[in-house]
């Protein structure tokens, strides 16, 4: 991050802010190899139960398209996340 224009401060939250996503997928992942397809597992039920107070949660645990990418959301977190920085160094 030395070339970019990110003083110390933001450099150090850039950081910190990669090692949350790391440790916390880490931990999500040390207890399952699906975690988030477990997730959905047990949600779904209370999900489908509930689904008129949380209709875009369920259609979102619903969606055959979604369990494809299921348990994804380190590479999806980290993209996002980087995404993000790129777009505080273009500024």
């Amino acid at each position: 991050m030395r070339a970019t224009p990110l003083d110390g401060s933001q450099r150090l939250d850039v950081l910190a802010m990669l090692t949350f996503h790391v440790r916390g997928s880490a931990q999500q992942g040390s207890g399952s190899a699906r975690p988030e397809a477990e997730l959905a597992e047990l949600l779904g039920p209370v999900l489908a139960t509930h689904s008129d107070r949380f209709p875009e949660t369920a259609a979102a645990f619903a969606d055959p398209a979604g369990r494809a990418r299921r348990d994804d959301a380190f590479s999806f977190g980290l993209d996002r996340i980087l995404d993000g920085v790129a777009t505080l160094i273009a500024e």
